[in-house]
């Protein structure tokens, strides 16, 4: 049986932005759900495309509650987030059977070709309409060898039906200097997307993505629904960083985004008080005194520049390497690189976190630093003490992804 209580967290769960501080946030609204009362917690406040799938989630929620479940959490969990999701692509323009995309990217799961997961691209236009389906079963052969390739895709229409079958082009992709919103292995097939188009990719990981010319939508990872109003999402994280320089909050979430979906762990420290070397043990890991690698390497590190707009100067790859790194990433408020495969002194109260990652995650948050964490997994968290209205301030682990 699902509570009144599990459907509000699942609706909270499925906005990365959003978490439950019981109306101490710096903005919170009160929701009530079938004569009880909630508390949606967020540090930004919610577009009108958000507060109106929230109150559509709540209706189908109120819908749900009547209805038998299937008596494992782990399903009903999956089932709900996706008509949630569902809700939210609709809310954006894209009207479709999604639920009919979904199952067919679960049945994939069971399924593999030549001993390798299956994946897959669709361009998709629900204003137009194919031949035949692409899920009937006696074209599945041919279509796991065909969604084989990097770079090939299928454009579909309503109903899910085979319009054309093709490949991006090198001349098609565009590298927008603009915020891009969107993992990098994807922007070739974002590049191709026309307005009223949206991209699904079903990764060999086993990650749903859906996305359009602006940025993501949704995703599906580890069985966890996720559904994205991206500039919103990416202010949030502007404003966790606190940076004085905007774009140096923009390419981070880019390089936050790139790191999750390679599965590489990693954490970046901000240094925002001009401590990082009272906070690290190893002062072999500073750029200014660091060992003959680091020193090799500084002239080309000091080039870099998260506040800039230019792609060859933010050297994202590079930052992305260096993330990577067993240690943390340590950088100053202006996006400038002062470590790397640093150390971070566990503090006195980071007791209770599992793996050394998070434990150093936890120990530089309590030193005052902005923390930015990455599991192997691909989970980003964010750490700050929630001090609205209360002598007590609240650890707060806000997970994006």
């Amino acid at each position: 049986m699902i509570s009144t209580e599990d459907y509000y967290r699942l609706i909270v769960n499925t906005v990365p932005q959003w978490y439950i501080a019981m109306g101490q946030a710096p903005h919170d609204f009160n929701v009530n759900f079938c004569g009880d009362s909630y508390w949606i917690s967020s540090n930004r406040n919610p577009t009108p495309q958000l507060h109106r799938w929230k109150d559509k989630c709540l209706s189908i929620a109120a819908e749900l509650l009547s209805k038998p479940t299937t008596g494992s959490k782990i399903i009903d969990k999956d089932l709900i987030q996706s008509r949630f999701v569902k809700e939210w692509l609709l809310e954006k323009g894209y009207k479709g059977d999604w639920e009919e995309i979904f199952d067919y990217s679960r049945s994939l799961e069971s399924r593999t070709y030549e001993n390798a997961s299956i994946g897959f691209t669709y361009i998709y236009d629900s204003n137009r309409n194919g031949t035949l389906s692409l899920f009937e079963d006696n074209n599945q052969k041919i279509i796991d060898v065909l969604a084989e390739t990097q770079y090939t895709y299928f454009r579909v229409g309503n109903g899910w039906t085979f319009i054309d079958y093709d490949y991006v082009k090198w001349n098609e992709i565009v590298i927008k200097e603009d915020y891009k919103l969107i993992p990098e292995f994807l922007y070739p097939y974002q590049s191709i997307l026309e307005e009223g188009e949206c991209g699904i990719t079903k990764t060999k990981r086993g990650d749903l993505i859906i996305y359009n010319k602006n940025g993501l939508l949704a995703s599906s990872r580890k069985g966890e629904w996720k559904i994205y109003d991206s500039p919103s999402l990416k202010n949030s994280l502007v404003d966790y960083v606190g940076v004085s320089n905007y774009r140096v909050g923009c390419n981070l979430f880019e390089i936050l985004f790139d790191l999750s979906y390679r599965r590489h762990g990693a954490l970046i420290i901000i240094d925002n008080q001009g401590t990082y070397k009272e906070i690290i043990s190893n002062h072999s890991s500073l750029i200014e005194n660091g060992s003959t690698l680091h020193q090799v390497l500084s002239e080309r590190l000091e080039k870099i520049d998260l506040s800039s707009a230019r792609s060859d100067v933010v050297s994202k790859q590079l930052i992305l390497e260096l993330a990577s790194v067993d240690g943390a990433l340590v950088l100053n408020e202006t996006g400038k690189v002062l470590a790397f495969g640093a150390i971070v002194n566990s503090h006195e109260h980071a007791d209770g976190e599992t793996g050394a990652r998070s434990t150093a995650a936890l120990s530089a948050h309590l030193y005052g630093s902005k923390v930015l964490k990455v599991s192997s997994d691909g989970e980003i968290t964010l750490y700050y003490l929630n001090q609205q209205g209360s002598q007590d301030p609240e650890l707060i682990k806000l997970r994006f992804l």
